[in-house]
């Protein structure tokens, strides 16, 4: 058990010492947000819209539903660590956190892979491009 506690701090410590985000293990690219401000440059299609919504519509609800999730286990975990909570306890949030940013970086990828599936190589390429300019 004692392994398993320290691998989950590990991860714990190598994702926040990477560039992350609150809700994910890994750094997030919000292409659709880039895509959206950059149409008319990218030349998105109508029907690539559709498909760049589609891949919203399936994941986000999924991606939004796990950031709740997390929101009330990191009220719970900062909790129980200021007022001496169970130990436990703690490791299961731990752990629980861990799990649901683990599946939220999934669940981008593959929104991530559906947009880009959607685009041309050159629109792509371009969309990288612009991602390397924003400040994420």
């Amino acid at each position: 058990m004692k392994k398993f506690f320290l691998s989950v701090l590990f991860i714990f410590s190598f994702s926040f010492s990477q560039e992350c985000s609150k809700y994910f293990l890994t750094k997030d690219y919000p292409l659709d947000k880039l895509i959206e401000s950059n149409k008319e440059y990218l030349e998105i299609t109508v029907e690539q819209e559709e498909a760049i919504q589609a891949a919203k519509d399936e994941y986000q609800p999924k991606i939004n539903e796990r950031k709740k999730q997390i929101d009330d286990l990191q009220k719970e975990y900062e909790k129980l660590v200021l007022e001496g909570g169970s130990s436990q306890r703690i490791k299961e949030i731990l752990v629980k956190l861990a799990q649901l940013k683990a599946e939220n970086s999934v669940l981008r990828i593959k929104e991530i892979r559906a947009i880009q599936n959607s685009l041309t190589k050159k629109q792509y390429q371009k969309l990288l491009q612009l991602l390397n300019e924003e400040p994420i």
